[in-house]
């Protein structure tokens, strides 16, 4: 199966990242080929951008450390990957004749709390580094 996948990295701008292919059906060869399309597609700086929609966020821009935390609490997957899964749920449950929903995002002035939170309490350190 080749069907071409698709990371956005602006508004309404996509980059094709790579074809998916059959790996354990691939020659030595063919993967090698493969893995230097892959090199060649991360070489853009553009294919390697943070896609998360939500700028406010601590961790935006921080891919690694983004996927880090949500690996750990296993709860969710990243915004910038979920329509790669949304894609294949809502697939699976076309076929079982059910639909999908997707669950609202944490709204930006939660965010926003944090970062206040955050600044008055390093105000407060400050303080009390000064007693």
């Amino acid at each position: 199966m080749n069907k071409s996948i698709y990371r956005a990295v602006g508004e309404d701008e996509y980059v094709e990242i790579m074809e998916t292919k059959q790996f354990s059906f691939m020659n030595k060869e063919d993967f090698y080929t493969h893995i230097l399309e892959i090199r060649e597609v991360l070489s853009d700086p553009k294919a390697t951008q943070c896609t998360c929609p939500k700028t406010a966020c601590e961790w935006h821009g921080k891919c690694k450390e983004c996927v880090a935390f949500h690996r750990h609490y296993k709860n969710h997957i990243p915004t910038c990957l979920q329509p790669i899964i949304d894609e294949k749920i809502n697939a699976l449950a076309g076929i079982a004749e059910m639909t999908t929903q997707k669950k609202p995002y944490t709204p930006e002035e939660y965010w926003h709390y944090v970062k206040e939170r955050d600044d008055e309490q390093a105000k407060n350190d400050l303080i009390d580094t000064r007693d």
